[in-house]
């Protein structure tokens, strides 16, 4: 592997873009007249100036830094602070990333030929410098050609500090004025070795002299070899990019020194890992490890740095677009930015980093950053958490070894109502995540980053909410397991005509109530969809879908809410089809189990006392009975049992039933073919650990009450389960926990929550996730978190009548607490492992998908086992799936890969003897609900028994 497509890998060359702008009409606005940029090309009018030139920073050299200055779009420009903006790489430009690409007044339209605004550009808050440094980058350039020999910290400091005090003379309207430095990545070398220039220079200059130097803010910085390179090791692991034994290899590599530098370890383990690890997350683009890329890849390592051009998430964006180059090689734009030497310009200079003195780039900023710390400079580091370069997870390991004194702990901090990350504010440092956002936070976040920038000029900690309410800690930790249960069949005398609003469609239905238990009157409710295909129905697999809980709805979430073939319309009065729905590769029954669930129920009131995994299983199977004697042309059928979350104890409990049942052939046949599930609860122990390992490693939470969880909590009893009952420690460690996490959607972090306030006062989200099942696709345009349009349609008398329910005790909900509070803490703390052994001995396969890893389990004539997980869910984490699927020691009979969904990363899997697990990017706890296109691909292979595809 070259040292090229090493630093793609692990994140460690960075890429800058610079901003253009246009002339202005504010009057009083200085600065000399030979470098006014008069007129841009293609430029709209605004209502500020900006000034662009090479300034000779090294008359002996011939060495000269380009810049682009922007006065601010502000009435009180001339008042405001002066920023200085670096990009890193080493080696690539702060005009074509930082300036046109993230926070600068312009970008480029997409045909190249002018520039459009930004409406989140950092000049609305402050005069803005956009540096071209070092030369070799950009427009910058010398006369000597050794100085493109080798380049280092230092000389590239001193060279931006000569430019500093030149640019000073030009501009000497802005000396009073508060000076900050701003960038990103390797940024994270130049800013503070420039800082500390800077310092020095005052500290020999007279006053009149001096640099108004008030502080900096890094995006992402590279710091210190060692734990950033560990740490993006980690975050690689811990996002389910890479597989168990990639991760295991790339522990032999010395962090300090091998990556990611060269591919020249010393270690043959290190090697082999790092070339592993490069073809798992070769179709992933590292800046952004959720957005999308450009596949395939042109063979030039400049083609994944254009890609960072545009916002990821706009809704025009092209990862394969690249409209800066073209616009800043056009000879008309570079003579109105004064380009007097010029050269073909690009994003990246490649000599630059190759020839970059390598002792520089691991060296530590840790003794810096000691000295600096005393200096009472105002020091911010920002970072985006699903940045693959430079990881968050990492940038808190390097903060860690300073020590510094908390004076403002861990907390979620408030954009629009929603999460914009999480922020510690130190003595001396304030530390801020971006949630949601890439390497280069301004281009993936640009509303929050504009929020960032604010406070840190402003001295100010970012707001928190304007309420603060914590989740009741034991059922958040239920709620955490949670998903739903499934339905079945009926009879003639069960078929659904048509429902209130319900579009035509081309299969059947039936829904109803389906006595268990005779003597206790005990009855379960089940809503069956006849495959929607061109085949028969009769010639399809059957398969019966359970959500888990324990205690809530597999027709509210799984049908209405997930996999089903319909979804309630917005007003809750009516439905829509959904494209993406599971019938249309198998017949599909979703049952509301156990008793008390939705529109099931039991005639005896002790009954409501007694649940275990056991009582639930029995139930089941004998529904499954009596379902087959109502619809018996279906008992020939391959049968899957499927589900999610609890289901996890649910399907592999009930599939040992089934098969004990099946040999003592007491009764007919089940034609069972195995099982899958999706992050499914299976082991407490490795659970728990896991996705207290995904919060942290997610940035979540602190390192502080990370600790305390670790140090004092017994994962295989005390959560989610007791809240630390038995070691009080524990609790408060875990309250404190669940505090830093109230406002996100842990079934996806990522996802828009409802934190509204109903007229008691209570978080709306609570009662949502509590209750509720969102009903549209949570990353779709028009989602409102707060929206529950399930509960008033199931409610409805008219859809009860047409559903067949006869009996309903009491009003329909999505989850059930009396269940919850019954269930037995010996079954949900019970581990599942002993029962998988088992059930592999019978010859199962076995695939978990998971929104992070989930497994389905098969008879040798079945489909081939598959594992799925979304990989963005907290509640069962992929790491603790990953962890307890570790302890069964199977052989890999297909390594780690990438899969592809239309020509995109769609998550990684791995094959097993016996089972398959895969991973679905991007997605939550309820993988069919956030990405029901990947979530039905997936499903179809394992029916199919193929695997999933490769590129």
């Amino acid at each position: 592997m070259d040292d090229r497509a090493l630093s793609r890998l692990l994140g460690f060359v960075t890429i800058a873009i610079a901003a253009s702008t246009v002339n202005s009409g504010r009057a009083g606005a200085a600065g000399t007249n030979e470098d006014l940029v008069d007129s841009l090309p293609g430029q709209p009018a605004v209502n500020f100036k900006h000034y662009a030139g090479q300034i000779v920073v090294n008359e002996r050299n011939g060495r000269a830094l380009f810049y682009w200055f922007f006065e601010a779009d502000h009435p009180n420009a001339s008042s405001l602070p002066v920023a200085l903006w670096l990009n890193g790489g080493p080696g690539c430009s702060s005009v074509g990333n930082g300036g046109l690409s993230e926070l600068g007044p312009f970008t480029t339209n997409d045909n190249a030929t002018g520039v459009v605004l930004n409406n989140y550009s950092w000049t609305k808050e402050a005069n803005i410098i956009f540096l071209e440094s070092p030369i070799g980058v950009g427009f910058s350039y010398s006369e000597t050609k050794s100085d493109f020999e080798e380049f280092y910290d230092k000389r590239i400091a001193k060279d931006s500090l000569a430019f500093l005090k030149l640019w000073y003379e030009k501009f000497p309207e802005y000396k009073a004025n508060e000076f900050y430095m701003i960038g990103e990545s390797y940024a994270g070398h130049y800013i503070p070795t420039l800082a500390w220039q800077v310092l020095l220079h005052n500290r020999k200059v007279s006053a009149e002299e001096r640099i108004n130097l008030k502080g900096f803010a890094i995006g992402n910085p590279w710091t210190d070899a060692y734990y950033d390179n560990r740490g993006t090791t980690e975050f690689f692991h811990s996002h389910s990019l890479i597989s168990d034994e990639t991760y295991a290899g790339l522990l032999n590599c010395d962090f300090a020194n091998d990556l990611p530098i060269d591919a020249r370890s010393n270690n043959s383990k290190c090697r082999q890992a790092l070339t592993q690890a490069d073809i798992d997350m070769e179709k992933i683009n590292m800046y952004d490890v959720l957005a999308e890329s450009c596949n395939p890849l042109p063979g030039s390592s400049s083609a994944r740095k254009s890609r960072q051009k545009a916002f990821y998430l706009a809704a025009g964006y092209d990862p394969c677009l690249d409209s800066v180059t073209p616009y800043l090689n056009l000879p008309s734009v570079q003579d109105a930015l004064h380009v007097k030497k010029t050269r073909k310009w690009s994003g990246c200079n490649d000599v630059i980093y190759s020839n970059y003195n390598r002792a520089d780039i691991v060296r530590s900023m840790l003794p810096l950053y000691r000295k600096l710390l005393q200096t009472h400079l105002r020091i911010w580091i920002y970072s985006g958490d699903v940045d693959g370069v430079v990881a968050t997870i990492a940038t808190k390991s390097w903060i860690s070894q300073l020590n510094l004194t908390v004076q403002i702990p861990w907390y979620a901090w408030d954009f629009n109502n929603q999460v914009g990350g999480w922020t510690q504010v130190y003595k001396g440092m304030t530390f801020t995540t971006v949630r949601g956002a890439g390497h280069m936070v301004p281009a993936t976040k640009p509303q929050q980053a504009l929020q960032v920038f604010k406070s840190f000029l402003a001295g100010e900690a970012l707001p928190s909410f304007p309420f603060s309410t914590l989740m009741d800690a034991a059922f958040a930790l239920f709620i955490l397991l949670t998903s739903f249960l499934t339905a079945l069949a009926a009879d003639p005398s069960h078929l659904v005509s048509k429902l209130p609003g319900q579009p035509q469609v081309n299969f059947n239905q039936y829904a109803g109530q389906v006595t268990v238990n005779p003597t206790t009157g005990k009855a379960l409710f089940y809503w069956f969809y006849e495959a929607d295909h061109q085949n028969s129905s009769l010639q399809l697999p059957l398969a019966i879908w359970m959500n888990g809980g324990p205690g809530c709805s597999s027709v509210g979430a799984g049908a209405l809410g997930e996999l089903g073939p319909f979804r309630t319309n917005d007003a809750g009065s009516g439905l829509v089809l959904n494209p993406y729905a599971w019938n249309q590769v198998v017949n599909l029954i979703f049952l509301e189990a156990p008793h008390g669930v939705g529109f099931s129920y039991s005639n005896t009131t002790s009954d409501y006392n007694q649940y275990s995994d056991d009582i639930m299983a029995s139930d089941v199977l004998v529904f499954i009975l009596e379902w087959l004697k109502r619809f018996p042309e279906y008992s020939k059928n391959d049968f899957y049992l499927l589900g999610e979350s609890y289901a996890g104890h649910y399907v592999p409990t009930l599939a040992a039933k089934i098969l004990d049942y099946n040999k003592k052939k007491a009764g007919a046949f089940i034609n069972f073919k195995g099982f899958a599930l999706g992050n499914p609860w299976s082991d407490t122990y490795s659970d728990n650990k896991g996705d207290t390992d995904f919060f942290h490693s997610h940035s979540l939470v602190s390192d502080e009450i990370y600790n305390q969880v670790v140090a004092n909590c017994d994962f295989a009893k005390d959560l989610p389960i007791d809240n630390g009952d038995a070691n009080p420690l524990c609790g408060v460690a875990v309250s404190a926990m669940f505090n830093s996490i109230q406002y996100v959607d842990t079934y996806n972090v990522y996802a828009p929550t409802c934190n509204q306030q109903d007229p008691n006062g209570t978080i709306l989200s609570q009662t949502l996730r509590e209750n509720t099942f969102m009903h549209t696709e949570m990353l779709a345009a028009a989602y409102d978190p707060c929206a529950d349009t399930v509960s008033p349609y199931l409610n409805s008398k008219d859809v009860q009548t047409a559903l067949h329910v006869e009996f309903m005790p009491g009003k329909w909900s999505f989850c059930s607490r009396a269940v919850n509070g019954n269930y037995p803490r010996k079954d949900i703390t019970n581990s599942m492992l002993p029962l998988y052994r088992s059930l592999l001995k019978e010859g199962l396969k076995i695939w978990l998908y998971r929104y992070n890893f989930d497994f389905y389990f098969h008879d040798k004539s079945a489909t081939f086992p598959f594992a799925c997980s979304g990989d963005v869910d907290g509640v069962v984490s992929t790491i603790g799936t990953r962890a307890w699927i570790k302890q069964l020691n199977l052989t890999i009979t297909q390594k780690w890969y990438p899969w592809k969904f239309q020509d995109q990363v769609g998550g990684w899997s791995e094959k097993y003897a016996g089972l398959t697990l895969a991973t679905v990017r991007g997605a939550g706890h309820m993988v069919p609900f956030d990405k029901p296109e990947q979530a039905l691909l997936l499903f179809q292979h394992f029916v199919d028994g193929s695997s999933l595809p490769s590129f």
